[in-house]
């Protein structure tokens, strides 16, 4: 059977107009066929929701994209030991394990992200969008003017709640950022920026001796935070081992800071842009935990995830061979109007809202419920806060991002 394949002016992911409006530009691919070749990218582009779905819970796709590079990495750069140091970390990464490892490892790491463990956090999460507020505000006071509402709100968030959890020091959460802004050149797909592998590579370095450094401590003098109760399992002998301990430290701040700093900056647009939406939040008239599952559905920070074909099969009148690329997009999923009524209009009250923004399947993200508290708590209570807030662009620049949806910047005057 032929392949069904995109004509040559619509094979650029990250052309201009699919960085700016990946639903309309992907939703253009799902009305050639849900399923299509991209030449281009030599991949299979998946933009229905039920293609996406299916793909994503089923096992005829694999997580396991990093393995396949093994033998260059062990044969690369001569004695250089930081050589290819963030692919030998990524392999130790749940997101990329297969059963029966991952199941070992989602076993280990998810208690403290249960959606039990996670409601305990409420009071922690709500104390440290409210000191951030208080920051902003003294900030604006003694400096007014615009400011970069994803730097100066956004990104902190996940910054100081995933440094509390980890027993960080606050005054360390802005280098946690840093490091994990540097790594998404590379990780999730900035396939135009030449100095992404330098740049990635010289902050992984950096977070990774910061981990080391961290988990050394921990075994000296161990507390009732993440990491410590990691060191404990670890060196029982019944939990992760050395490098997946470490790995999953590293990941868990690289995930936990930039999926929730989207999140937050790219709804907090959105209110702007919908009054209704803006006046519904001020009066507390909609459900928060609704409100922020609408914001996941219409603009979520995930754009699309990668799998490798692990066999053989057809889908949508199309035949899929082993280990061929399979790039399924969720902001296409998410407002398909084959599952959606009225999907491109934002309706904070929308149910059913069966969206797909954390994926789905064993891989379903594993910090979900975390990112959907600290957007229940930090958009309502921001909005709140600075009702009359206005942001100082009608045209905002998006990340040339393969696999996340972020802005560049979110410059607002906040009043």
């Amino acid at each position: 059977m032929s392949k069904t394949v995109l004509p040559d002016h619509m094979t650029d992911l990250l052309s201009p107009v699919a960085v700016k409006d990946p639903y309309m530009y992907f939703g253009k691919y799902r009305e050639i066929s849900p399923v299509v070749w991209n030449p281009q990218w030599k991949g299979w582009i998946f933009t229905s929701n039920a293609t996406v779905r299916e793909g994503l819970a089923g096992d005829t796709m694999t997580s396991d994209r990093i393995t396949r590079f093994e033998d260059q990495l062990t044969s690369r750069a001569g004695g250089d030991q930081n050589a290819d140091i963030i692919y030998r970390t990524m392999v130790q990464w749940i997101v990329y394990a297969t059963p029966p490892r991952h199941t070992h490892l989602r076993l280990l790491l998810s208690k403290p992200f249960s959606p039990r463990a996670v409601k305990n956090q409420k009071a922690v999460v709500e104390t440290i969008i409210a000191e951030l507020l208080d920051e902003l505000e003294q900030k604006i006071k003694n400096k007014p003017g615009p400011v970069d509402l994803l730097r100066e709100y956004a990104a902190q968030v996940p910054a100081r709640v995933i440094s509390r959890l980890m027993g960080i020091p606050d005054q360390d959460a802005a280098k946690l950022g840093h490091w994990s802004e540097e790594l998404t050149l590379l990780i999730l797909g900035a396939m135009g920026a030449e100095d992404r592998h330098s740049r990635a590579k010289e902050a992984f370095i950096e977070l990774e001796n910061y981990v080391r450094k961290m988990v050394a401590a921990r075994r000296k003098n161990p507390g009732t935070d993440l990491v410590s109760d990691w060191v404990a399992a670890r060196d029982s002998n019944v939990g992760l081992t050395e490098e997946e301990l470490i790995s999953s430290c590293i990941l868990v701040i690289f995930g936990g800071h930039e999926t929730t700093m989207n999140l937050i900056a790219n709804s907090l647009l959105a209110v702007h842009q919908h009054p209704a939406a803006r006046q519904a939040l001020i009066e507390g008239s909609v459900d928060s935990a609704m409100a922020v599952e609408e914001f996941l559905r219409f603009c979520g920070p995930t754009r699309s995830i990668l799998r490798d074909v692990a066999k053989d099969h057809e889908v949508a009148g199309q035949t899929l061979r082993a280990g061929e690329r399979a790039l399924f997009v969720l902001a296409a999923a998410n407002q398909d109007p084959g599952a959606f009524e009225d999907p491109g209009t934002l309706k904070l009250d929308r149910s059913p809202n069966r969206h797909i923004a954390f994926g789905t399947g064993i891989h379903q993200c594993l910090g979900a419920p975390l990112a959907r508290l600290e957007a229940q708590v930090a958009i309502p209570e921001f909005v709140r806060r600075f009702p009359g807030y206005r942001v100082l662009t009608e045209d905002p620049e998006w990340q040339p991002l393969l696999m996340t949806r972020g802005l560049k910047a979110l410059p607002t005057e906040v009043l």
